[in-house]
């Protein structure tokens, strides 16, 4: 940047944070196992129970509308795992987090940051190579925590909450340090 240049700062009202995309990979493969599963169980009931006779199952029509049966249902599940994806979330602002959810029936949880005290976060071996990971907000008036599930980058919005509330607490359950991934980003 020249010297006469100013740095130009962004300002936003709000920032949303999603479930990471690790989750929603392992949800549309176990979807794609479930429906596999289920083919495989109803050819084996039609086999075993000898309905086969009735409905011609050695007729290639009848396997061409099995699979589009089957496509169909995929694409149905696999739709709904996507779009509930994208409608759960978490919006930080300076007035608190909302986590909205709900694809058809929305619902929204508001907390509030005017009593957070303390906020945790906590990685598993997995969330730290998928660099995911669960923040704990625990809001002294109320005695309750509130829970950021499985958020991407759990460290990032650490740093905009500790923003928002500069005399919160920090603690950190992960593995390894969030230090030494601060000095891998500034070295890269």
């Amino acid at each position: 940047m020249a010297s006469g240049e100013k740095a130009k700062k962004i300002c936003v009202d709000h920032v949303n944070v999603r479930v990471s995309i690790a989750f929603l990979v392992v949800k549309l493969i176990v979807a794609d196992v479930l429906t596999t599963i289920v083919l495989v169980i109803l050819y084996s009931a039609l086999y075993s129970t000898g309905l086969q006779q009735f409905i011609s199952v050695d007729d290639s029509s009848f396997g061409l509308v099995s699979l589009i049966l089957l496509s169909l249902i995929e694409s149905v599940l696999t739709t709904y795992v996507v779009v509930e994806w994208v409608n759960e979330y978490y919006e930080i602002s300076p007035h608190g987090i909302d986590h909205k959810r709900g694809v058809i029936f929305k619902k929204v949880e508001h907390y509030g940051l005017q009593n957070i005290k303390q906020i945790s976060i906590s990685q598993s071996v997995l969330g730290k190579i998928f660099n995911y990971g669960t923040l704990t907000l625990f809001d002294w008036r109320l005695d309750k925590c509130a829970e950021l599930y499985a958020v991407h980058n759990p460290v990032r919005y650490v740093r905009i909450l500790e923003e928002l509330l500069p005399n919160v607490d920090e603690q950190k359950d992960t593995v390894g340090s969030v230090e030494e991934d601060d000095e891998d980003e500034t070295s890269a």
